[in-house]
């Protein structure tokens, strides 16, 4: 038999009503806070992931706009960097293997009238010297959008990322 003092509580370890931890509603309650917490964060990252791939596309376009360029300086004849609109693929001087860009971008292109083949086919051409036709590659995807310019003259390739 336990001894009871007046004024006193008793020690929590030592009554079987007064309990430490958590009642089954409260572990519910914070399971589901937790999946709801899982549930959004997909779609944080996945925006993450499509500005990593768009930039990688533009990055790839002006490697390629430099392979080109270095192609002509080195082989000290005209090489010509493709780009077709329709499949989204650009061909890199003569090499065979395109840069082949992801489907949902949207890519234009600015380039000189002789360099221009039809409405979805053109390129910029680079000289041996280094200089070029000039020219720019604009891709698009979901309010944001990159340029890729050509100087005419230096035959230089500048990534611009515009609003």
């Amino acid at each position: 038999m336990r001894k009871v003092v007046k004024g006193r509580t008793p020690i929590s370890g030592s009554d079987p009503r007064c309990s430490t931890g958590f009642s089954l509603i409260e572990l519910l309650v914070a399971l589901g806070l937790l999946i709801a917490v899982l549930a959004i964060t997909p779609a944080f990252f996945g925006s993450g992931l499509s500005s990593a791939e768009f930039r990688t596309a533009a990055r790839q376009i002006a490697a390629g706009l430099r392979a080109t360029q270095a192609q002509a300086i080195t082989t000290f004849r005209d090489q010509v960097f493709l780009v077709d609109l329709q499949t989204k693929r650009c061909t890199v001087g003569g090499q065979k293997a395109p840069i082949q860009l992801p489907p949902d971008i949207d890519v234009t292109l600015k380039t000189a009238e002789s360099e221009q083949l039809d409405t979805l086919k053109g390129g910029i051409r680079f000289f041996p010297d280094g200089s070029s036709s000039g020219g720019e590659i604009a891709i698009a995807n979901e309010g944001r959008s990159m340029r890729v310019a050509v100087n005419w003259a230096t035959g230089k390739v500048t990534v611009i990322e515009t609003e």
